[in-house]
């Protein structure tokens, strides 16, 4: 018996602006052509103590409006150029993870898409923290795209 393959109506992609995180935007915009899914373009605020202390409510403010900037017109490409549907949503949360699986649980995601730093001191054979921790704690499936994914998600 052959299976079908996973239908996706709603994907998550976390993006930050990094290389990595170009790779899975694009990489989630070919399955999302392909399976007629919908994006949430998801950018994940995370504070440190040290850093809130030293800057002002209208530096926050500011940062946080050009963060959307970038992230409505440079971040998406991928889906604007294939007229995927998709929404863009920036959240402030303890952790990327965290922000990411919050994000996919409210929009019903079907997948999370992440990619990844590049190589590390270990070869690549660990997993960064977001990643682990989104394997570990995201009640969809997760990818995580590697810096040479230039497969086609569909096959």
């Amino acid at each position: 018996m052959s299976e079908s393959p996973m239908q996706f109506k709603t994907i998550v992609v976390g993006t930050d602006g990094s290389e990595g995180a170009a790779r899975a935007m694009e990489w989630a915009a070919r399955l999302a052509e392909s399976t007629g899914a919908e994006v949430r373009a998801v950018n994940v605020l995370t504070y440190s103590h040290e850093f809130m202390r030293d800057i002002t409510f209208d530096t926050v403010t500011t940062w946080r409006r050009s963060l959307e900037k970038e992230l409505k017109s440079k971040w998406v490409a991928p889906l604007v150029e294939r007229g995927i549907p998709y929404r863009c949503l920036v959240v402030e949360q303890d952790s990327p993870a965290l922000g990411l699986v919050k994000a996919a649980d409210k929009e019903g995601a079907d997948l999370i898409v992440v990619g990844t730093r590049g190589s590390s001191r270990l070869g690549g054979r660990m997993l960064g923290s977001t990643s682990y921790s989104l394997a570990h704690h995201a009640h969809c499936p997760v990818t995580v795209v590697p810096p040479a994914a230039e497969s086609d998600p569909t096959a």
